[in-house]
């Protein structure tokens, strides 16, 4: 009995569950029908509104015309001082003084090293002494020989008269030409020995080393005691009162920078600085590899600011001329990498295409594909197809864009306005997103 009564009160409690999960079954459907119904009742009230792909979509031009432009190229280098020289002896010898340190400044023929000179000055002196006695050696030879000959010209007439044979005579003439060979040799003995004590008095003028330019010493490799031969660097000057900076170019820019051009020269250890110079050299030949030429530009320094081995920037200012300009955003550039901007002609957008040149600032040249006088679009462009018809909400001139420069600020609140909600109505992105809009509200 207990059994049968625990049974038909499990079957009652299922029960409730079971009507309790179809109640809630029947619910979630009405409210899944009523959102439907609502929602197509809101779609038939405010219908999404038709695209017009022929309103007419307002714009903001530009009358172009050319204007005076200063351009100029950039690029990069180093510098480099004016003159350098790695300083050291002519002969082999020890250090016996070194007068100078790095970072000192030196004149023109300051002593800088000095060899010793104590095997030098016992050479001089040896040399000297050779051409003593290669200068007695010949006084004695040229009297011998004058001797020689006054002997010869008496034997001579003798043995015109046959007092004396022939082998006597013989005699006497190779005695009279041996005295001239002694002659011969005792003069080119003290043209040795000369040329020995020029030799020796060179070699101790050598050393002692003197500064070849003002300068300043930027490296010191030997000490005092120290063995040095011809060929070692012992010091390095430089001389930075006046700097080069090489850089390089493009082969394009060939026929545009001349030798004499004005140079400004910027660095990042002088923010905001600037310093002059002028084109020296343009390189005579075009890298074959890189396509670049290397120009040298020369600045004073006497303050000493710049330092060799310095990162430099440098600008090359060409001359003023003539150019059709157009504001930077008026350009639209394809994926193909060709440029196009639209012109207004009789109410209507055309597109056209453009040759560009260089750009100043926020202007870009343009080489062909416009006249003067034309108007360009400056704001809505990327919504326009050749074609479109437009309306300008306010034409602009170059005086208004700072020398060309666009501003699109300068419009009153009400034309901007007007401008974007009209754009915005014929964009398809935008009229979707306000239907979304509104459905959610």
């Amino acid at each position: 009995m207990k059994g049968e009564k625990r049974m038909q009160k499990n079957q009652r409690f299922l029960g409730i569950i079971i009507l309790l999960f179809g109640l809630l079954l029947s619910s979630t459907a009405c409210q899944k029908n009523t959102s439907a119904k609502t929602q197509g009742l809101d779609q038939r009230e405010n219908p999404a509104p038709a695209l017009d792909s022929e309103a007419i979509l307002l714009i903001r031009t530009i009358t172009i015309k050319r204007e005076k432009s200063t351009h100029s190229l950039s690029t990069t280098g180093s510098i480099l001082a004016i003159k350098e020289a790695a300083i050291g002896p002519k002969i082999a010898g020890l250090v016996e003084k070194i007068f100078v340190d790095e970072g000192d400044e030196v004149k023109k023929g300051d002593i800088l090293l000095q060899l010793d000179k104590t095997n030098l000055i016992l050479a001089v002196n040896q040399a000297e002494a050779a051409v003593e006695v290669a200068q007695a050696n010949l006084a004695q030879a040229k009297t011998n020989l004058e001797n020689t000959r006054r002997d010869f010209e008496r034997l001579s007439k003798l043995y015109q008269k046959k007092v004396i044979t022939q082998e006597k005579y013989d005699q006497m003439d190779s005695s009279f030409k041996i005295a001239q060979d002694k002659v011969v040799a005792a003069t080119a003995q003290i043209n040795q020995t000369k040329e020995n004590l020029n030799l020796a008095s060179q070699q101790l003028k050598d050393s002692t080393v003197f500064s070849p330019f003002s300068a300043i010493v930027v490296e010191r490799r030997s000490n005092e005691g120290e063995m040095v031969t011809p060929g070692d660097k012992v010091l390095h000057l430089m001389d930075i009162s006046r700097i080069k900076v090489e850089g390089e170019f493009p082969e394009r820019d060939l026929a545009m920078i001349k030798a004499g051009m004005q140079v400004k020269v910027s660095l990042d250890a002088y923010p905001g600085q600037v310093f002059q110079g002028h084109l020296e050299l343009v390189g005579p030949t075009v890298d074959m590899v890189s396509r670049t030429f290397k120009v040298r530009a020369v600045l004073d320094n006497q303050e000493r600011l710049l330092k060799a081995g310095m990162f430099a920037r440098m600008e090359l200012c060409l001359p003023e001329e003539e150019a059709l300009f157009i504001p930077g955003e008026a350009l639209i550039r394809e994926v193909s990498g060709e440029a196009h901007v639209f012109v207004v002609k009789d109410g209507l957008a055309r597109k056209r295409r453009l040759e560009i040149g260089r750009r100043s600032n926020q202007l870009i040249e343009v080489i062909q594909g416009l006249t003067e006088g034309e108007e360009v679009v400056i704001t809505g462009q990327d919504k326009l197809v050749d074609g479109r018809k437009i309306r300008i909400v306010k034409e602009e001139t170059p005086a208004d864009t700072g020398n060309g420069a666009a501003d699109t600020q300068t419009h009153d609140q009400e034309e901007t306005k007007a401008l974007k909600m009209n754009n915005k109505a014929t964009d398809p992105k935008a009229s979707h997103k306000n239907i979304d809009t509104e459905a959610r509200a």
